[in-house]
């Protein structure tokens, strides 16, 4: 209740709704889009018999269902007419809508080459694949263990060096090109890094 304030003047008043009159009480909900709108009482003018004392048995008086719109400054308007809710030359819209197929899983990177270039640090390189946005690389410590993501952000080049590893170590690498549909191409590999032989690598098959 704190965010309400109460208006000087009616946001509804009698003559405010074309051929309307009234209204009377109301109520309000949400449409099946989760729009407002009010449901109330308002009579149409000339639809009465007898005394038309506003009975519930008195034709004149109809329930109703408005839009609730609001103002850009979240003033609430219930008087907006059907034209100035909708624009008669609006009524129709039409559109055209081209869907493109999405590129599916990109070719896995070839020629991956895993190098121990320096102690502790490995450098994996492969070719550039056509359609790719970037690529990952991922480590693990045994072929089917779990591989983890060595890059944060998206590789835009096709060379990756993995630095502060173990001597006499192995590792598995898996690279992945991704592209704009979301699908991946991997190649695995292995890379045996010894201080005393810094280029041994071995290429394995693609999976």
């Amino acid at each position: 209740m704190r965010n309400w304030t109460k208006n000087t003047y009616p946001v509804l008043a009698t003559d405010d709704l074309v051929n309307q009159q009234g209204p009377g009480h109301n109520s309000f909900t949400v449409d099946e889009f989760g729009n407002p709108v009010i449901i109330y009482h308002a009579r149409t003018p000339g639809e009465r018999e007898g005394s038309g004392n506003g009975g519930l048995g008195d034709p004149g008086r109809h329930a109703r269902v408005k839009p609730v719109h609001f103002t850009a400054d979240g003033g609430i308007v219930f008087s907006m007419t059907p034209e100035e809710e909708l624009n008669p030359q609006y009524k129709n819209v039409s559109m055209n809508v081209v869907v493109e197929e999405l590129a599916g899983t990109p070719t896995a990177p070839d020629n991956v080459i895993v190098t121990a270039n320096s102690a502790g640090s490995i450098e994996i390189s492969w070719d550039p694949v056509n359609g790719a946005l970037g690529y990952h690389v991922y480590r693990s410590d045994s072929p089917n263990g779990e591989y983890v993501k060595l890059n944060a952000a998206g590789i835009a080049g096709t060379t990756y060096s993995d630095t502060g590893l173990n001597a006499a170590t192995t590792y598995y690498y898996k690279v992945s090109a991704v592209n704009a549909a979301g699908g991946i191409g991997q190649v695995g590999c292995r890379s045996g890094y010894d201080e005393r032989r810094r280029d041994r690598f071995l290429l394995l098959k693609r999976i």
